[in-house]
């Protein structure tokens, strides 16, 4: 049951908070476990919802299984908040996001992790998460940004920087230098002039 499911996933921010009171770790690094899911849809277990309410219609596709679907409580498949209140919290909510995300990404090249690092973040901007919080479009940007370039490390994607041609150019010219006596080749070049044979 998807609205089951949603519940077992806010009693995880509940049971987490009572425990970092138990490990009594600082209030204000407490206050981040909440704030990092802010208000946001669960988003999976809201479309379970709505397909699950449409099926006995003919699916999503058909006009009363829309209804039905439109129908949902979406507020059930919300977390209890509070959105985030600080710029950290802003940015732990979006690097859980955007982790999880790629995660799931089955091809992790450069422009598909661009294009999922930009869909959660707008995603969070439209769901007004960081109406509470300090957070600028300046900073969104350098977030943006570090995060694709943190992404691209941790998956070992290769940045192509334009210095990389001329390094690979260097490298080739040094290997088919090294080629031309022969690879392992201890021989001594021949003198200018002179037939090596003689």
């Amino acid at each position: 049951d998807p609205e089951v499911s949603a519940q077992v996933l806010k009693q995880h921010v509940a049971d987490g908070i009572d425990a970092a009171y138990a490990a009594k770790l600082p209030k204000a690094l407490i206050a981040y476990i909440p704030q990092h899911h802010g208000t946001a849809t669960m988003s999976y277990f809201h479309a379970r919802a709505k397909e699950r309410a449409a099926a006995p219609f003919g699916g999503l596709s058909t006009a009363a299984g829309a209804q039905a679907a439109a129908a949902v409580d979406e507020r059930k498949f919300r977390h209890a908040g509070p959105k985030p209140q600080t710029r950290e919290a802003a940015l732990i909510m979006l690097a859980d996001g955007v982790e999880a995300s790629v995660r799931s990404l089955v091809s992790r090249d450069e422009p598909a992790i661009r294009a999922m690092v930009s869909r959660i973040i707008d995603e969070r901007i439209g769901d007004g998460q960081f109406d509470e919080c300090d957070l600028t479009l300046r900073d969104l940007e350098r977030i943006r940004t570090a995060f694709v370039q943190q992404l691209l490390g941790m998956y070992h994607t290769r940045i192509a920087y334009p210095q990389n041609s001329v390094v690979e150019l260097e490298s080739r010219r040094a290997a088919a230098g090294a080629g031309a006596a022969g690879p392992g080749s201890d021989a001594p070049a021949a003198a200018p002039g002179r037939d090596a044979s003689a």
